[in-house]
């Protein structure tokens, strides 16, 4: 489902986005579009996907393709750390 990326909540806390990773990742979104959603939590917070957030925010998109998950505390985390973990 699209989601507007100013309803989208990124948590206090949260490792900052890598400046170049960004660049790299919005050069690539803009050529080929979002290839894989964000996921978020029924309640809009950001469980995975920070960077493709912050890449779609410097190309100007008003929303982003997210996809929805039920979980929240330690099995968000977990969800977060298994797909940074995998994407390296």
């Amino acid at each position: 489902m699209k989601m507007a990326i100013d309803e989208i909540i990124v948590r206090p806390g949260r490792r900052k986005a890598g400046v170049y990773d960004v660049r790299e990742l919005a050069e690539s979104m803009k050529a080929l579009g979002l290839l894989n959603p964000v996921t978020v939590s029924a309640n809009r917070v950001l469980i995975a996907g920070l960077h493709r957030l912050e890449a779609a925010k410097a190309l100007g998109w008003d929303e982003i393709e997210c996809a929805v998950r039920t979980v929240d505390g330690l099995e968000a985390e977990l969800v977060e750390i298994d797909e940074n973990v995998v994407r390296k």
